[in-house]
C-alpha cells in the first residue's frame, strides 16, 4: 500500500476515524430489507430528521422525531407493510394514502349499485303502526266514550243500574199572568229495589197553605201520613163544597198519626199484591233495550256543555233539548221491558198501551253528570215563554239524585187501616163520607 493510499481520515489501525459523528448515519440492519419505493412518497433514509405527520412508506410514523444518542439523531428501523400489524379502522387507525387512496379505508357503496337497506322502510312503517294504532286506541277508549252525547247515554244507563236511589226536589209554577192560585211541592223519595223498600214526603203549599204527606212501603206494608187537616179545610171547600167540614172531623183521627195497610189487607187486591211481587229492578236485556232503542229514537240534542258542582262535586252541565216527537216514540218501544209486561200483567187498569201523543217542538232540559261516577246527579226543566204564552201557564222542576245509603224502616206506633175506618164512620160525617166514597157498608165491629 502506498501513502497516498492512506485515507487521512483513518486511523494508523485502519479503523475509519469519526472526527463528525453527524455526518455518519446508522446503517440498516442487515436482516431488514430495503423499503421499496414510490413515485411521489417520501421514504425515510437513514440519518433523516422524521418530523410528525410524514407520510412514510410501509405505514410507519413516528410520534416524535428520535431523541439524539450519542449527538447522532436516530431513526427508527422502518419495517415493511407486511411486518407491521395489523390496523384497526373502528380505532381511528388508517394506513398510507397511495395514490389519493387509504387502502385501509372502508369502501362506501356507489350510488346505484348494490342492495338498498330496508331499515328506513321498516323504521317509518313501525312508527305508522305505532303512531297510528295510538291514535285508534285514544279515539275508541278515550275520545269516543267522553264525546258529551256518549257521556250522557252512559250515565243515563248507569243511574237505571243503582238498587238505591233518593231525589230531593221542587215543582212549582202557577198563571204566566201572575193572577190566579201558584203552588209549590216539595219532594223526597228513597228506593231499594233488592228489598222493595220506598219511601215518599210531599210537602204541598198552595197560595201560603202548607200540606205535609208522607207514605212508606216496608215489608209489603203501606204507611201513610198526612199532615194537619184543618189548615186545608178551606182549601178544599174551594174545590169540594162540604169537604172543609169533614176534614175538620177526621183531624183528630188522621192528623200527623201513621195509618197502616199490612200486607194481608194488600193481598185482598189483587192489582196491589201484583205490583208488589213484580221485580223492580231491570235486567240485561232491559238496559240492552233502551240503548236499542234510543238508536232508533235519538230524541236528545246536546246544546252546550260547561263545567260544574253538584253537592261539592265535580258535575259536567249538559244543555240539551228533547225532541217530543221522538221522545213519544223511544217510550213506545219501552213497552217490551220486564217491568212494563210485569205492570200489564197486573191489571187490565194498568195495561200500557201505546201513546198516540201528537206532541211537536223542543222540551228544553238541563242534565248534570258527575265527572267521577258518571250517574246523573241533577236534572232541571221549565216551561218555555212560547209554552207559556199559548197555556197561560208556567213552572218548573228541579231533582237532585244520590245513590246508595237507604234506610227505609217501618214507623212505630201505626194505627190499622180498618181500626182507623171504623174511628171515621163513628164521626157526624163519617156516614156521608163512606156514602160518597160507595162504600155503603159499615166496617164497625170487623176492626182488629
Amino acid at each position: 500500500m502506498q501513502p497516498n493510499d492512506i485515507n487521512p481520515n483513518t486511523n494508523p489501525d485502519m479503523t475509519p476515524s469519526n472526527p463528525n459523528p453527524q455526518e455518519v448515519p446508522q446503517p440498516f440492519p442487515a436482516s431488514t430489507p430495503s423499503p421499496p419505493t414510490v413515485p411521489g412518497q417520501e421514504v425515510a433514509t437513514p440519518g433523516s430528521v422524521v418530523t410528525p405527520g410524514t407520510v412514510i412508506q410501509g405505514g410507519f410514523e413516528p410520534a416524535a422525531p428520535a431523541g439524539p444518542a450519542n449527538g447522532v439523531n436516530q431513526v427508527p428501523p422502518v419495517q415493511p407493510a407486511w411486518q407491521q400489524p395489523p390496523l384497526n379502522p373502528a380505532a381511528g387507525q388508517s394506513g398510507p394514502v397511495i395514490g389519493g387512496v387509504d387502502p385501509y379505508a372502508p369502501i362506501s357503496p356507489q350510488p346505484g349499485r348494490g342492495r338498498r337497506s330496508l331499515k328506513p322502510f321498516l323504521v317509518a312503517l313501525i312508527a305508522i303502526l305505532v303512531i297510528g294504532g295510538g291514535a285508534a286506541f285514544a279515539y275508541v277508549g278515550i275520545i269516543l266514550p267522553n264525546k258529551p252525547i256518549n257521556v250522557l247515554k252512559e250515565s243515563f244507563i248507569n243511574s237505571l243500574q243503582q238498587q238505591q236511589v233518593s231525589t230531593d226536589g221542587t215543582v212549582q209554577g202557577g198563571q204566566a199572568s201572575g193572577s190566579g192560585i201558584d203552588y209549590k211541592v216539595g219532594f223526597k223519595t228513597a228506593a231499594d229495589t233488592n228489598t222493595k223498600a220506598a219511601d215518599a214526603q210531599l210537602n204541598l203549599s198552595v197560595s201560603g197553605i202548607t200540606f205535609p204527606v208522607e207514605a212508606r212501603l216496608v215489608n209489603q206494608n203501606l204507611y201513610v201520613k198526612v199532615g194537619d187537616l184543618s189548615t186545608i179545610a178551606n182549601l178544599l171547600d174551594t174545590f169540594l163544597p162540604g169537604s172543609g167540614s169533614m176534614a175538620q172531623s177526621f183531624n183528630s183521627i188522621l192528623a200527623n198519626k201513621w195509618i197502616v195497610f199490612d200486607s194481608t189487607l194488600l193481598d185482598e187486591s189483587g192489582t196491589a199484591k201484583c205490583l208488589l211481587n213484580t221485580s223492580w229492578s231491570l235486567s240485561n236485556s232491559d238496559l240492552s233495550l233502551v240503548e236499542s232503542q234510543y238508536a232508533k229514537d235519538p230524541f236528545v240534542t246536546i246544546q252546550s256543555t260547561s263545567s260544574d258542582t253538584v253537592n261539592g262535586q265535580a258535575a259536567e252541565k249538559f244543555d240539551i233539548n228533547i225532541d217530543n216527537s221522538k221522545f213519544n216514540s223511544f217510550g213506545n218501544g219501552l213497552r217490551s221491558l220486564s217491568v212494563a209486561k210485569n205492570l200489564s200483567k197486573c191489571s187490565g187498569a194498568l195495561n200500557i198501551s201505546k201513546s198516540s201523543s201528537s206532541s211537536q217542538g223542543q222540551t228544553p232540559l238541563t242534565v248534570w253528570v258527575d265527572k267521577g261516577t258518571k250517574r246523573i246527579v241533577k236534572v232541571a226543566a221549565q216551561t218555555t215563554a212560547q209554552e207559556a204564552k199559548k197555556s197561560n201557564l208556567s213552572g218548573s222542576v228541579t231533582v237532585t239524585l244520590s245513590y246508595g245509603n237507604v234506610s227505609i224502616k217501618a214507623p212505630a206506633n201505626a194505627t190499622p187501616a180498618l181500626q182507623a175506618l171504623s174511628q171515621i164512620e163513628n164521626t157526624p160525617s163519617g156516614s156521608s163520607l163512606l156514602n160518597m166514597l160507595g162504600s155503603g157498608s159499615s166496617t164497625t165491629g170487623s176492626t182488629p
